[in-house]
């Protein structure tokens, strides 16, 4: 137990603070840290990743079924049998199953999970915490460019990668991490109403499996996603894109770029703001949700050795939660000197 004073670092004082840490498990350690300060109680666990060790490995992880499936941070952990683990990435969150999906890009295991063209397109808003092969971190505003490349060498552009169909019906494509089935066109009940919501008038979806073209169908039920590859669906006035550009029994290429580039990258994930660059704090966040609220945030030592993992918890008596600014002080006097903001959770 001690007594600290942090007014220099711009954080409320601390009357009195104890910790207690244990090995999780090779090159990983944990440390909850119990503070009261002169605003109240905050409840702070801190997991610390010797990178260089050859024993421990950091990873994104979404349900093995399907990553529209939201799953809570426990069992995310077991099915992967983790040996510790924090929320991570934003969502969109929907009671209408196939609307739920994760915001910007993932990476496991050096697969690309999830992507989409329309992400940070018009500005740096939402950076990810990514790790290349070997083993350097990056925290970038990652862009996407997402293509299909037809028999003729024509590039149609796709929105969407492993991302739900959005209001316009732009170029989709889904593999069976997104869903074992597509959506296909709503039935119509005895009663006129719809079985599955949706307000798509026409749609088409491609079933293409190990680069070929098995299947063009318009307005037809949902059809199995293929184990070696994906569907490509379009609605409303984008169903030509398909119609007119591909033929049954052709090849078709899917091109996805991303800067940072996802094919040379072991793990990624999305959060909000860059809260600390070079060890500096920025004037402006690129992505804030003001006020004291539950926060978790990634960050690195500056010879990139350590990853630096932290929650916060907050909107109760016992744990009041932090500002965005209030985390990016702490990330420094923790360590850190790169973070990013992830999805503070409930």
């Amino acid at each position: 137990n001690q007594a600290l004073a942090a007014e220099q670092n711009g954080l409320p004082e601390i009357i009195h603070q104890s910790s207690c840490s244990q090995i999780l498990t090779s090159g990983a350690t944990h440390e909850n840290i119990i503070r009261f300060t002169t605003e109240g109680w905050l409840n702070i666990n801190v997991i610390r990743v010797d990178v260089t060790n050859p024993y421990v490995k950091l990873n994104a992880i979404t349900n093995n079924e399907s990553i529209q499936k939201l799953t809570s941070v426990p069992t995310l952990a077991e099915s992967s049998k983790a040996a510790g683990a924090v929320n991570a990435g934003f969502f969109n969150w929907s009671k209408i199953p196939g609307l739920n999906s994760p915001i910007g890009p993932i990476v496991n295991d050096g697969n690309i999970v999830t992507s989409s063209s329309d992400f940070n397109r018009y500005g740096n808003s939402m950076a990810s915490f990514s790790i290349d092969n070997l083993n350097q971190i990056f925290y970038e505003y990652w862009k996407t460019d997402i293509k299909l490349i037809t028999e003729k060498g024509t590039s149609i552009p796709v929105e969407r990668y492993n991302v739900q169909l959005n209001n316009n019906g732009d170029i989709t494509v889904i593999t069976r991490q997104w869903s074992s089935t597509s959506i296909g066109k709503p039935e119509v009940s005895q009663t006129g109403s719809k079985s599955r919501p949706n307000s798509y008038s026409d749609i088409v979806e491609m079933v293409v499996k190990d680069d070929k073209i098995m299947e063009i169908r318009q307005n037809l039920p949902p059809v199995e996603v293929p184990e070696n590859g994906y569907v490509v669906i379009a609605a409303n006035g984008n169903t030509k894109k398909i119609t007119d550009n591909f033929k049954v029994d052709e090849t078709v290429t899917l091109e996805i770029i991303t800067n940072p580039n996802w094919s040379t990258t072991s793990m990624a994930v999305t959060g909000g703001a860059i809260i600390l660059k070079d060890g500096a704090i920025p004037s402006k966040f690129s992505h804030d949700v003001p006020g004291k609220h539950p926060r978790t945030a990634i960050g690195s030592s500056k010879d990139g050795k350590q990853v630096i993992i932290v929650t916060v918890d907050g909107r109760q008596q016992e744990s009041l939660g932090m500002t965005l600014p209030e985390l990016a002080k702490l990330m420094l006097e923790l360590g850190a000197h790169n973070a990013i903001n992830l999805d503070g959770g409930g």
